[in-house]
């Protein structure tokens, strides 16, 4: 019996590991990157554990836990009162890297295995948004050892995509992490970071992702402007053309949103025929409602948990980490997509559009619900949305929304829409999981 359970989970893998490293993930930073990042295993590079306490550092932030936030106002009068008195950085000024010791550090491994043996995605994200804060400060900083106190916060406000390769890292060899800053404007900077693995003599990527940060004043009342782009040659400009083509693009999709639009002509007939295949061909009310073969009510596939948002998961400025919070949707929607399944490994295979409404405080009640949203053949669409609970009030805010598409060996159930919303949900997930076809095929 676990000879063949062993077996299954094999087999799962090697169906859906055919996946090739999405073109549109593909761009000129992974040639630009190729650069700067040799294919030698033998260099030394910082941890991550050493980057977190450069943050720390330049943050001012005191270690170990304090109920009240240090009163950061005098650093206001050291922010420049406009971009052109900061310096001019390059894409090559932002550009570093670090090293998630799984080979020599057994707590890393610990917390960095699945139960398949393989690394958890949900751990990679959570250090892919902290790496892009670091890169954010080396933007802002060139000359980072000096470890002053920086007069700015950065945050994630969204991130844009995360695509992972159809490379299955193991647990016990080191993960290198890199990233550059690719965009900039006034008070906002996007990043690119990504993740790879020494394999046969060769760093070959796990996951690359597009972040797009926020850097505001030292006591979050306002913007902080950050340093302008000169592009260093014409690979920095191929990457800066591409960060600008990226928020045109957010910038259309959010007035195309079906908030905003009715959906299009194409969509309402796409709902009414999907409605028409529930029906009792008998019955004339619309009133019987039934479901063909291999279909379910999208509301069947909701799961949900609630977090106590302990002083471990806070970020330098005692906000819950957005990277925790990401990796625990990413885990949720995991369970979502294996009991749907039924099968034991369906494979994270992008994410995007995954918003930061509002900072969740320490000590807060959040509350994560899942649900599969589309399917289409052997793919799920899942979103996740984390919703702060006020005990006394019962006031519900929702502060972050995540969009994550799954892949699992063999077609599953396809999710009907029974209600309005859950339509408008389905669209909304179709439109994502469209967009994710651009990146992983």
């Amino acid at each position: 019996m676990v000879l063949s359970k062993i077996l299954f989970r094999t087999s799962c893998i090697f169906k859906i590991s055919n996946l090739k490293l999405p073109s549109r993930a593909m761009s000129s930073a992974t040639r630009f990157s190729k650069l700067l990042n040799p294919d030698d295993a033998s260099i030394r590079y910082k941890t991550v554990v050493e980057v977190k306490e450069g943050l720390r550092l330049r943050m001012g932030v005191e270690e170990g836990y304090q109920l009240l936030v240090k009163n950061r106002a005098h650093l206001l009068d050291k922010l420049p009162k406009s971009q052109a008195e900061l310096p001019v950085r390059n894409l090559r000024d932002s550009f570093d890297s670090a090293i998630i010791p799984l080979s020599t550090d057994i707590h890393f491994q610990n917390t960095y295995t699945n139960f398949l043996g393989n690394v958890r995605y949900g751990r990679l994200m959570e250090d892919l948004d902290m790496f892009a804060v670091h890169v954010v400060f080396k933007h802002m900083c060139c000359d980072f050892e000096k470890q002053e106190v920086v007069p700015f916060i950065v945050a994630t406000i969204l991130v844009d995509e995360i695509v992972m390769s159809d490379y299955i890292p193991k647990c016990n060899q080191d993960v290198r992490i890199s990233g550059h800053v690719s965009w900039a404007g006034a008070t906002s900077v996007e990043v690119i970071v990504w993740c790879e693995q020494f394999d046969n003599g060769t760093w070959r990527e796990i996951t690359r992702a597009i972040f797009l940060m926020a850097s505001r004043n030292a006591t979050m009342t306002a913007g902080a402007f950050v340093n302008a782009i000169q592009p260093h040659d014409d690979e920095e400009k191929k990457i800066l053309l591409e960060g600008e083509n990226r928020k045109k693009k957010r910038a259309k999709e959010g007035q195309n949103s079906l908030l905003k639009q009715l959906p299009t002509v194409e969509e309402q007939h796409l709902l009414h025929n999907l409605f028409l295949t529930t029906l009792d061909p008998g019955d004339i009310t619309m009133d019987k409602r039934i479901l063909p073969p291999r279909k379910v009510w999208m509301s069947k596939t909701k799961k949900a948990n609630v977090i106590f948002s302990h002083p471990e998961y806070r970020n330098l400025h005692n906000k819950v980490f957005g990277g925790f919070l990401m990796r625990v949707a990413a885990e949720l929607a995991f369970v979502t997509v294996y009991i749907h399944s039924k099968q034991v490994c369906p494979k994270m295979v992008c994410c995007g559009g995954i918003s930061f409404h509002s900072p969740v405080d320490v000590g807060s009640l959040v509350s994560m619900t899942s649900q599969i949203v589309y399917t289409e053949k052997n793919y799920a669409q899942v979103t996740v949305y984390a919703t702060v609970l006020d005990p006394f009030t019962t006031k519900q805010t929702t502060t972050n929304v995540f969009n994550f598409t799954y892949k699992s060996g063999d077609a599953m159930d396809e999710v009907v829409p029974e209600s309005y919303c859950d339509a408008m949900r389905f669209l909304d997930g179709r439109r994502h999981f469209q967009d994710s076809l651009g990146l992983i095929h």
